[in-house]
């Protein structure tokens, strides 16, 4: 929701506040400086650059993947990722996403509704396929478990999915950067008590050169998952 005033004499840091960190104002010294620095604006500073300015944030949150098969009949499937409740789902055990949950603060438009502090949830992140050597999916599922969760998603709220692998940070170049306007599906689903959107990529990726195809989640090592363009 991007600051609506025009004229620069309108511009508040109330205003500046609440499209940043949620607001009101963080504390009773929040200054120019601090929510120009905070949306990437160098001195010197100005009302007017936040004219109409919409916060674009992103979410990066460390993984460490299992490696998983589920099947019977000689027909298995590979996975290799995160899937919340661990061992509850399909044999994932150890698995560990570093922060689940987002925007850590404020509020994000994401899935064409504005939602608080912690609302979504990362409740699956995995690589999977027919074949133990390679995936031929990403998928990823977004959960809004909270009171207000809605009774629908828009295929919108960011921009890509990028991974660094071998490192618990986004320095440098991702290895693989998904892009949301080109995964091959995007299903809603409505459980009542909570709304949820999955996204899918054809990856055709191999699970050792990606989250690893280790049992043993710590012998796979951590990795960094980065969620792009969240927009207020």
């Amino acid at each position: 929701m991007a600051i609506n005033t025009v004229a620069a004499g309108n511009i508040s840091l109330t205003a500046i506040d609440l499209e940043i960190n949620g607001g009101p104002l963080q504390n009773s010294n929040q200054s120019l400086r601090t929510l120009s620095a905070a949306a990437g604006k160098s001195i010197p500073d100005a009302m007017s650059e936040f004219s109409g300015y919409t916060h674009i944030t992103n979410h990066s949150t460390t993984i460490l993947p299992d490696f998983w098969s589920t099947g019977s009949d000689y027909v298995y499937f590979y996975y290799s990722g995160y899937a919340t409740g661990g061992s509850a789902y399909v044999d994932g055990v150890g698995d560990l996403l570093g922060n689940a949950s987002f925007p850590d603060s404020g509020t994000i438009n994401f899935g064409g509704l504005t939602r608080n502090a912690n609302d979504i949830e990362i409740e699956y992140a995995y690589f999977w396929g027919g074949n133990y050597q390679n995936s031929t999916t990403f998928l990823i599922t977004f959960r809004d478990n909270s009171a207000n969760h809605g009774t629908s998603w828009s295929n919108a709220g960011f921009t890509n999915i990028e991974f660094y692998l071998g490192q618990t940070n986004t320095s440098g170049s991702p290895d693989l950067t998904l892009a949301r306007t080109a995964a091959s599906n995007a299903i809603f689903t409505d459980g009542g008590s909570f709304t949820q959107m999955t996204y899918f990529w054809s990856t055709a990726k191999p699970f050792s050169s990606y989250f690893g195809n280790s049992a043993n989640p710590s012998t796979n090592g951590y990795s960094t998952m980065n969620i792009t363009g969240l927009g207020s």
